[in-house]
Protein backbone atom coordinates (compact mmCIF):
# COMPACT_ATOMS: atom_id res chain seq x y z
CA UNK A 1 0.00 0.00 0.00
CA UNK A 2 1.06 3.33 -0.69
CA UNK A 3 0.83 6.17 1.56
CA UNK A 4 0.45 9.88 1.99
CA UNK A 5 -0.11 12.84 4.55
CA UNK A 6 -1.03 16.28 3.18
CA UNK A 7 -2.41 19.51 4.40
CA UNK A 8 -4.58 22.11 3.42
CA UNK A 9 -6.21 25.12 5.07
CA UNK A 10 -10.22 25.40 6.10
CA UNK A 11 -12.21 28.26 7.39
CA UNK A 12 -12.08 26.30 10.85
CA UNK A 13 -8.55 25.75 10.91
CA UNK A 14 -5.45 23.32 9.31
CA UNK A 15 -6.44 19.63 8.06
CA UNK A 16 -4.81 16.66 7.18
CA UNK A 17 -5.65 14.10 4.88
CA UNK A 18 -4.23 10.84 5.04
CA UNK A 19 -3.87 9.12 1.68
CA UNK A 20 -3.01 5.26 1.08
CA UNK A 21 -4.32 2.01 -1.19
CA UNK A 22 -6.25 -0.71 0.18
CA UNK A 23 -5.70 -4.26 -0.62
CA UNK A 24 -7.66 -4.50 -3.84
CA UNK A 25 -5.52 -1.63 -4.91
CA UNK A 26 -8.37 1.00 -4.71
CA UNK A 27 -7.43 4.59 -3.53
CA UNK A 28 -8.77 5.93 -0.49
CA UNK A 29 -8.66 9.09 1.91
CA UNK A 30 -9.66 10.11 5.20
CA UNK A 31 -9.15 13.84 6.81
CA UNK A 32 -8.57 14.03 10.31
CA UNK A 33 -7.75 17.51 12.47
CA UNK A 34 -4.35 16.70 13.55
CA UNK A 35 -0.84 15.41 11.63
CA UNK A 36 -1.11 12.99 15.16
CA UNK A 37 -4.12 11.24 14.31
CA UNK A 38 -3.70 10.98 10.40
CA UNK A 39 -0.18 9.20 11.24
CA UNK A 40 -1.84 6.83 13.71
CA UNK A 41 -4.48 6.23 10.74
CA UNK A 42 -1.48 5.46 8.45
CA UNK A 43 0.48 3.20 11.03
CA UNK A 44 -3.13 1.50 11.12
CA UNK A 45 -3.16 0.59 7.88
CA UNK A 46 0.50 -0.30 6.96
CA UNK A 47 1.39 -2.17 9.14
CA UNK A 48 -1.82 -3.42 11.25
CA UNK A 49 -1.67 -2.02 14.48
CA UNK A 50 -4.00 -4.75 15.79
CA UNK A 51 -2.06 -7.38 14.05
CA UNK A 52 -5.06 -8.19 12.06
CA UNK A 53 -4.02 -7.60 8.35
CA UNK A 54 -1.61 -10.90 8.23
CA UNK A 55 -4.28 -12.78 9.85
CA UNK A 56 -7.27 -15.13 7.86
CA UNK A 57 -10.74 -14.77 7.90
CA UNK A 58 -11.14 -17.74 9.77
CA UNK A 59 -9.04 -16.11 12.71
CA UNK A 60 -11.08 -12.86 12.42
CA UNK A 61 -14.42 -14.73 13.16
CA UNK A 62 -13.15 -16.68 16.36
CA UNK A 63 -12.10 -13.12 17.35
CA UNK A 64 -15.48 -11.18 16.68
CA UNK A 65 -17.14 -14.41 18.10
CA UNK A 66 -15.66 -14.61 21.41
CA UNK A 67 -16.60 -10.04 21.47
CA UNK A 68 -20.22 -11.06 20.58
CA UNK A 69 -20.22 -14.02 23.06
CA UNK A 70 -19.07 -11.84 26.05
CA UNK A 71 -22.18 -8.77 24.93
CA UNK A 72 -24.68 -11.47 25.34
CA UNK A 73 -22.79 -12.49 28.82
CA UNK A 74 -23.49 -9.06 29.55
CA UNK A 75 -26.70 -8.46 28.42
CA UNK A 76 -25.79 -5.97 25.47
CA UNK A 77 -27.15 -8.23 22.92
CA UNK A 78 -29.53 -11.34 23.32
CA UNK A 79 -27.83 -14.70 23.35
CA UNK A 80 -29.99 -15.55 20.35
CA UNK A 81 -28.74 -13.01 18.54
CA UNK A 82 -25.17 -14.17 19.10
CA UNK A 83 -26.18 -18.08 18.97
CA UNK A 84 -27.15 -17.31 15.23
CA UNK A 85 -23.86 -15.21 14.25
CA UNK A 86 -21.93 -18.36 15.26
CA UNK A 87 -24.41 -20.79 13.26
CA UNK A 88 -24.05 -18.40 10.10
CA UNK A 89 -20.23 -17.51 10.60
CA UNK A 90 -18.94 -20.90 11.95
CA UNK A 91 -20.98 -23.30 9.47
CA UNK A 92 -21.30 -21.46 6.25
CA UNK A 93 -18.75 -18.67 6.07
CA UNK A 94 -15.47 -20.95 8.06
CA UNK A 95 -16.34 -24.12 5.78
CA UNK A 96 -15.66 -22.24 2.70
CA UNK A 97 -12.80 -21.42 0.83
CA UNK A 98 -12.76 -17.66 1.46
CA UNK A 99 -12.12 -18.38 5.22
CA UNK A 100 -8.25 -19.56 4.43
CA UNK A 101 -7.43 -15.54 2.75
CA UNK A 102 -5.65 -12.93 4.48
CA UNK A 103 -7.62 -10.22 5.84
CA UNK A 104 -5.43 -8.43 3.60
CA UNK A 105 -6.46 -10.35 0.20
CA UNK A 106 -10.22 -9.86 1.40
CA UNK A 107 -12.05 -7.68 -1.46
CA UNK A 108 -15.49 -7.31 -3.45
CA UNK A 109 -14.73 -10.08 -5.87
CA UNK A 110 -13.70 -12.70 -3.55
CA UNK A 111 -16.92 -11.83 -1.50
CA UNK A 112 -19.13 -11.58 -4.61
CA UNK A 113 -17.79 -15.40 -5.41
CA UNK A 114 -18.43 -17.03 -2.02
CA UNK A 115 -22.11 -15.36 -2.15
CA UNK A 116 -22.68 -16.93 -5.60
CA UNK A 117 -21.23 -20.33 -4.28
CA UNK A 118 -23.35 -19.81 -1.00
CA UNK A 119 -26.47 -19.26 -2.63
CA UNK A 120 -26.11 -22.64 -5.03
CA UNK A 121 -26.52 -24.58 -2.05
CA UNK A 122 -28.94 -22.48 0.33
CA UNK A 123 -32.25 -20.96 -0.17
CA UNK A 124 -32.54 -17.13 -1.24
CA UNK A 125 -33.69 -15.73 2.41
CA UNK A 126 -30.65 -18.21 4.48
CA UNK A 127 -28.15 -16.83 2.59
CA UNK A 128 -28.99 -13.46 2.47
CA UNK A 129 -29.13 -13.45 6.32
CA UNK A 130 -25.72 -14.96 6.25
CA UNK A 131 -24.53 -12.05 3.84
CA UNK A 132 -25.51 -9.90 6.69
CA UNK A 133 -24.07 -11.28 9.53
CA UNK A 134 -20.66 -11.72 6.69
CA UNK A 135 -20.98 -8.20 6.36
CA UNK A 136 -22.06 -7.24 10.36
CA UNK A 137 -18.56 -9.12 11.26
CA UNK A 138 -16.80 -7.21 8.65
CA UNK A 139 -17.29 -3.84 9.59
CA UNK A 140 -17.00 -4.44 13.28
CA UNK A 141 -13.62 -5.71 12.10
CA UNK A 142 -13.06 -2.09 10.45
CA UNK A 143 -14.22 -0.24 13.37
CA UNK A 144 -11.75 -2.69 15.66
CA UNK A 145 -8.88 -1.99 12.88
CA UNK A 146 -8.37 -5.01 11.37
CA UNK A 147 -9.68 -4.11 8.43
CA UNK A 148 -9.43 -0.74 6.42
CA UNK A 149 -13.03 -1.45 4.95
CA UNK A 150 -15.71 -3.68 4.53
CA UNK A 151 -15.65 -5.41 0.83
CA UNK A 152 -18.96 -6.75 1.52
CA UNK A 153 -20.44 -3.81 1.19
CA UNK A 154 -20.85 -3.76 -2.38
CA UNK A 155 -21.29 -7.49 -3.40
CA UNK A 156 -24.95 -8.63 -3.89
CA UNK A 157 -26.54 -11.59 -4.60
CA UNK A 158 -28.44 -12.15 -8.00
CA UNK A 159 -31.38 -10.31 -8.86
CA UNK A 160 -34.21 -12.51 -7.62
CA UNK A 161 -36.07 -15.02 -9.92
CA UNK A 162 -39.73 -13.77 -11.36
CA UNK A 163 -42.53 -15.09 -9.63
CA UNK A 164 -44.15 -17.31 -11.34
CA UNK A 165 -47.57 -17.33 -12.85
CA UNK A 166 -50.08 -19.15 -11.26
CA UNK A 167 -51.39 -22.30 -13.03
CA UNK A 168 -55.59 -20.46 -13.65
CA UNK A 169 -56.32 -24.19 -14.84
CA UNK A 170 -56.43 -25.54 -10.95
CA UNK A 171 -58.13 -21.84 -9.67
CA UNK A 172 -61.98 -22.30 -9.80
CA UNK A 173 -62.58 -18.44 -8.67
CA UNK A 174 -61.45 -14.89 -7.94
CA UNK A 175 -60.59 -15.14 -4.37
CA UNK A 176 -58.27 -18.45 -4.34
CA UNK A 177 -55.40 -16.01 -5.92
CA UNK A 178 -53.58 -14.06 -3.33
CA UNK A 179 -51.91 -11.15 -4.26
CA UNK A 180 -51.13 -9.71 -0.96
CA UNK A 181 -47.92 -9.08 0.66
CA UNK A 182 -48.72 -11.02 4.03
CA UNK A 183 -51.06 -14.00 4.08
CA UNK A 184 -53.51 -13.48 6.73
CA UNK A 185 -56.33 -15.90 8.28
CA UNK A 186 -59.78 -15.22 7.73
CA UNK A 187 -62.81 -14.86 10.25
CA UNK A 188 -63.68 -17.88 9.27
CA UNK A 189 -60.05 -19.68 9.81
CA UNK A 190 -59.74 -17.85 12.68
CA UNK A 191 -62.62 -19.34 14.18
CA UNK A 192 -62.18 -22.49 13.20
CA UNK A 193 -58.47 -22.73 14.47
CA UNK A 194 -59.63 -21.29 18.05
CA UNK A 195 -62.05 -23.70 18.13
CA UNK A 196 -59.89 -26.63 17.63
CA UNK A 197 -57.27 -25.09 19.85
CA UNK A 198 -60.45 -25.39 22.73
CA UNK A 199 -60.81 -29.07 22.21
CA UNK A 200 -57.15 -29.48 22.25
CA UNK A 201 -56.44 -30.66 25.98
CA UNK A 202 -58.50 -30.79 29.52
CA UNK A 203 -56.97 -27.83 31.00
CA UNK A 204 -57.77 -25.02 27.67
CA UNK A 205 -53.60 -23.98 27.62
CA UNK A 206 -53.88 -24.36 23.64
CA UNK A 207 -57.14 -22.17 24.24
CA UNK A 208 -55.41 -19.89 26.32
CA UNK A 209 -52.42 -19.44 24.03
CA UNK A 210 -54.15 -18.93 20.89
CA UNK A 211 -56.21 -16.26 22.22
CA UNK A 212 -52.92 -14.60 23.48
CA UNK A 213 -51.67 -15.10 19.85
CA UNK A 214 -54.98 -13.99 18.12
CA UNK A 215 -57.01 -11.53 20.13
CA UNK A 216 -53.78 -10.37 21.86
CA UNK A 217 -51.65 -9.68 19.33
CA UNK A 218 -48.92 -11.05 20.94
CA UNK A 219 -45.32 -12.46 19.32
CA UNK A 220 -45.12 -16.05 20.13
CA UNK A 221 -41.98 -15.26 22.52
CA UNK A 222 -43.98 -12.90 24.16
CA UNK A 223 -46.81 -15.41 24.76
CA UNK A 224 -43.92 -18.10 25.62
CA UNK A 225 -42.80 -16.14 28.34
CA UNK A 226 -46.07 -14.45 29.26
CA UNK A 227 -45.53 -13.79 33.49
CA UNK A 228 -48.56 -14.12 35.58
CA UNK A 229 -47.86 -11.20 37.89
CA UNK A 230 -48.42 -8.82 34.85
CA UNK A 231 -52.40 -10.60 34.34
CA UNK A 232 -55.25 -9.25 36.13
CA UNK A 233 -58.81 -9.13 35.57
CA UNK A 234 -60.93 -6.12 35.88
CA UNK A 235 -64.78 -5.57 37.11
CA UNK A 236 -66.20 -6.58 34.12
CA UNK A 237 -64.06 -9.53 34.07
CA UNK A 238 -61.53 -8.35 30.72
CA UNK A 239 -57.86 -9.22 31.36
CA UNK A 240 -55.36 -6.45 31.33
CA UNK A 241 -51.84 -7.92 30.21
CA UNK A 242 -48.62 -6.26 30.85
CA UNK A 243 -45.89 -7.51 28.02
CA UNK A 244 -42.81 -6.67 29.64
CA UNK A 245 -40.57 -10.03 28.85
CA UNK A 246 -40.20 -12.79 26.21
CA UNK A 247 -39.36 -16.30 25.78
CA UNK A 248 -36.01 -16.83 23.71
CA UNK A 249 -36.69 -18.98 20.95
CA UNK A 250 -33.55 -21.61 21.06
CA UNK A 251 -33.18 -21.92 24.58
CA UNK A 252 -36.36 -21.16 25.98
CA UNK A 253 -34.71 -18.56 28.65
CA UNK A 254 -36.13 -15.44 29.76
CA UNK A 255 -34.91 -11.72 28.47
CA UNK A 256 -35.88 -8.76 27.57
CA UNK A 257 -39.12 -8.01 25.26
CA UNK A 258 -37.52 -6.50 21.38
CA UNK A 259 -37.36 -2.87 22.07
CA UNK A 260 -38.54 -0.22 24.51
CA UNK A 261 -41.75 -0.25 22.27
CA UNK A 262 -42.46 -4.08 22.81
CA UNK A 263 -43.38 -2.85 26.86
CA UNK A 264 -46.78 -2.15 26.16
CA UNK A 265 -50.42 -3.16 27.85
CA UNK A 266 -53.31 -4.82 26.04
CA UNK A 267 -56.59 -5.85 26.98
CA UNK A 268 -58.40 -8.53 26.01
CA UNK A 269 -61.95 -8.83 24.54
CA UNK A 270 -64.57 -10.95 27.12
CA UNK A 271 -64.50 -13.67 25.16
CA UNK A 272 -60.64 -14.06 25.26
CA UNK A 273 -60.76 -13.09 28.94
CA UNK A 274 -62.99 -15.54 29.91
CA UNK A 275 -60.84 -18.36 28.04
CA UNK A 276 -58.31 -17.06 29.83
CA UNK A 277 -59.65 -17.00 33.45
CA UNK A 278 -60.65 -20.28 32.93
CA UNK A 279 -57.60 -22.19 32.18
CA UNK A 280 -55.87 -19.86 34.82
CA UNK A 281 -58.38 -21.17 37.55
CA UNK A 282 -57.84 -24.72 36.29
CA UNK A 283 -53.85 -24.61 36.83
CA UNK A 284 -54.49 -23.36 40.52
CA UNK A 285 -54.56 -19.71 40.08
CA UNK A 286 -50.90 -19.25 40.31
CA UNK A 287 -49.72 -16.16 41.75
CA UNK A 288 -46.09 -16.19 40.55
CA UNK A 289 -43.84 -17.64 37.71
CA UNK A 290 -44.66 -18.41 34.14
CA UNK A 291 -48.49 -18.44 32.87
CA UNK A 292 -47.40 -21.20 30.36
CA UNK A 293 -44.87 -23.37 31.95
CA UNK A 294 -43.22 -27.02 31.20
CA UNK A 295 -43.17 -29.20 34.94
CA UNK A 296 -40.53 -27.90 35.74
CA UNK A 297 -41.15 -24.53 36.05
CA UNK A 298 -39.55 -23.05 32.72
CA UNK A 299 -40.87 -21.60 29.44
CA UNK A 300 -42.16 -24.31 26.54
CA UNK A 301 -39.69 -23.90 23.87
CA UNK A 302 -41.07 -22.40 20.22
CA UNK A 303 -40.02 -25.53 18.69
CA UNK A 304 -41.76 -27.85 20.90
CA UNK A 305 -44.80 -25.58 21.06
CA UNK A 306 -44.80 -25.14 17.27
CA UNK A 307 -44.51 -29.39 16.77
CA UNK A 308 -46.45 -30.40 19.58
CA UNK A 309 -49.45 -27.56 19.53
CA UNK A 310 -49.86 -25.52 16.83
CA UNK A 311 -49.23 -28.01 14.23
CA UNK A 312 -51.98 -30.60 15.13
CA UNK A 313 -54.03 -27.78 16.21
CA UNK A 314 -53.73 -26.31 12.17
CA UNK A 315 -54.79 -29.81 11.08
CA UNK A 316 -57.74 -30.26 13.02
CA UNK A 317 -58.95 -27.08 11.68
CA UNK A 318 -58.39 -28.16 7.90
CA UNK A 319 -55.62 -25.35 7.68
CA UNK A 320 -52.91 -27.81 7.35
CA UNK A 321 -51.74 -30.35 4.99
CA UNK A 322 -49.88 -33.50 4.65
CA UNK A 323 -46.39 -33.88 3.12
CA UNK A 324 -43.72 -36.69 3.33
CA UNK A 325 -40.02 -36.41 3.76
CA UNK A 326 -36.93 -39.66 4.51
CA UNK A 327 -35.94 -39.42 7.84
CA UNK A 328 -32.82 -41.36 9.30
CA UNK A 329 -33.29 -44.05 12.40
CA UNK A 330 -30.88 -45.69 14.89
CA UNK A 331 -31.57 -49.71 13.24
CA UNK A 332 -29.94 -52.90 15.25
CA UNK A 333 -26.13 -52.98 16.61
CA UNK A 334 -23.75 -53.76 14.26
CA UNK A 335 -20.95 -56.52 15.24
CA UNK A 336 -18.58 -53.95 14.59
CA UNK A 337 -19.93 -51.46 16.68
CA UNK A 338 -22.93 -48.62 15.94
CA UNK A 339 -26.17 -49.52 14.75
CA UNK A 340 -27.07 -49.46 10.99
CA UNK A 341 -28.78 -46.03 9.30
CA UNK A 342 -32.60 -46.51 8.66
CA UNK A 343 -34.24 -44.47 6.17
CA UNK A 344 -37.95 -44.37 6.47
CA UNK A 345 -40.59 -42.39 4.78
CA UNK A 346 -42.17 -39.92 7.46
CA UNK A 347 -45.60 -38.05 7.12
CA UNK A 348 -46.51 -34.88 8.72
CA UNK A 349 -48.75 -32.10 9.34
CA UNK A 350 -47.29 -29.10 7.14
CA UNK A 351 -49.46 -25.68 8.51
CA UNK A 352 -50.44 -23.18 5.86
CA UNK A 353 -49.86 -20.80 8.94
CA UNK A 354 -47.51 -19.59 11.69
CA UNK A 355 -47.75 -18.57 14.92
CA UNK A 356 -46.83 -15.33 13.74
CA UNK A 357 -50.26 -14.99 11.50
CA UNK A 358 -52.17 -15.18 14.64
CA UNK A 359 -50.89 -11.64 15.13
CA UNK A 360 -50.97 -10.84 11.56
CA UNK A 361 -55.22 -11.31 12.14
CA UNK A 362 -55.01 -9.20 15.31
CA UNK A 363 -53.75 -6.28 13.48
CA UNK A 364 -55.96 -7.13 10.75
CA UNK A 365 -59.17 -7.03 12.64
CA UNK A 366 -57.93 -3.84 14.37
CA UNK A 367 -57.77 -2.31 10.63
CA UNK A 368 -61.26 -3.40 9.99
CA UNK A 369 -62.73 -2.13 13.15
CA UNK A 370 -61.31 1.29 12.24
CA UNK A 371 -58.25 1.45 14.63
CA UNK A 372 -55.97 4.43 13.63
CA UNK A 373 -52.42 3.23 12.40
CA UNK A 374 -50.71 5.05 15.60
CA UNK A 375 -52.86 2.92 18.07
CA UNK A 376 -52.05 0.07 15.70
CA UNK A 377 -48.52 0.46 16.37
CA UNK A 378 -48.63 0.87 19.95
CA UNK A 379 -51.10 -2.50 20.72
CA UNK A 380 -48.47 -4.38 17.84
CA UNK A 381 -45.07 -2.87 20.06
CA UNK A 382 -43.84 -1.57 17.15
CA UNK A 383 -40.89 0.79 17.39
CA UNK A 384 -41.45 2.85 14.10
CA UNK A 385 -44.47 4.00 12.38
CA UNK A 386 -42.76 2.93 9.14
CA UNK A 387 -42.92 -0.63 9.84
CA UNK A 388 -46.51 -1.28 10.55
CA UNK A 389 -47.48 0.63 7.65
CA UNK A 390 -44.67 -1.42 5.27
CA UNK A 391 -46.56 -4.44 6.80
CA UNK A 392 -49.88 -3.70 7.00
CA UNK A 393 -50.71 -0.18 4.86
CA UNK A 394 -52.40 -2.05 2.31
CA UNK A 395 -54.96 -3.25 4.68
CA UNK A 396 -56.31 0.64 5.64
CA UNK A 397 -57.43 1.75 2.51
CA UNK A 398 -61.31 0.80 1.93
CA UNK A 399 -62.95 -0.36 -1.40
CA UNK A 400 -64.51 3.42 -2.01
CA UNK A 401 -61.24 4.92 -2.41
CA UNK A 402 -60.12 2.30 -4.50
CA UNK A 403 -63.22 2.99 -6.96
CA UNK A 404 -62.56 6.12 -7.24
CA UNK A 405 -58.54 6.26 -7.51
CA UNK A 406 -60.06 3.88 -10.30
CA UNK A 407 -62.93 6.11 -11.86
CA UNK A 408 -60.33 8.88 -11.73
CA UNK A 409 -59.02 7.50 -15.19
CA UNK A 410 -61.86 7.20 -16.62
CA UNK A 411 -62.78 10.81 -15.74
CA UNK A 412 -59.62 12.22 -17.60
CA UNK A 413 -60.39 9.78 -20.89
CA UNK A 414 -63.88 11.21 -20.83
CA UNK A 415 -62.57 15.19 -20.61
CA UNK A 416 -59.93 14.07 -23.50
CA UNK A 417 -62.81 12.50 -26.16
Amino acid sequence: MSNDIDSYETKSGKRYQARWRDSAGVQRSKSFRTLTEAREHQKKVTGGQRGGIGCSLDWLIDTYLIAREAEAAAGVIELTTYENYEVHLRLHVRSDEIARKKLSELDTPAIQQFLRRLAARLSPPYARKIRVSLSVMLKWGVGEGYLTHNPARDAKFALAKRHKAPNLDLVENFDEVDVEAIKIPTPAAAVAILAAADAFDETGQAGAQFRLLFAGGMRPSEMLGFPVKMMRFGPDGRAELKIVQRSEHMRGTIGPVKSAASRRKITLGKEASSVLRKYWIAIGQPTDGLLFRTRSGRAHLYSNFHQDVWSPILAAAGCAHEVSSIRTFCGKRLAEGGREKVKREVKRWKPIYTPHHGRHFAASALIAAGAAPKKLQRFLGHSRIELTMNVYGHLFPDQRADDDFADAIDRQLASAS
